[in-house]
């Protein structure tokens, strides 16, 4: 078993969004300066991978030091 299996944030392969508790499944979701899409139009675009972590780009900045 994979000790980042299952950290909140990361994506599984069905692409639901890992919670504390459960999964999150985002339907549509609308990108800064961009219309709104399906996630799945969003993850394709993206070349989006089950494991990758998706997180609000103010929390991966602050793990930067930015």
């Amino acid at each position: 078993h994979n000790a980042l299996a299952d950290v909140p944030g990361r994506l599984d392969e069905q692409f639901n969004v890992i919670c504390g508790q459960g999964r999150l499944r985002i339907l549509e979701i609308k990108p800064a300066g961009s219309g709104a899409m399906t996630f799945e139009a969003f993850a394709r675009g993206r070349n989006t991978q089950a494991g990758d972590l998706f997180l609000p780009i103010e929390r991966v900045l602050q793990g930067l030091g930015v």
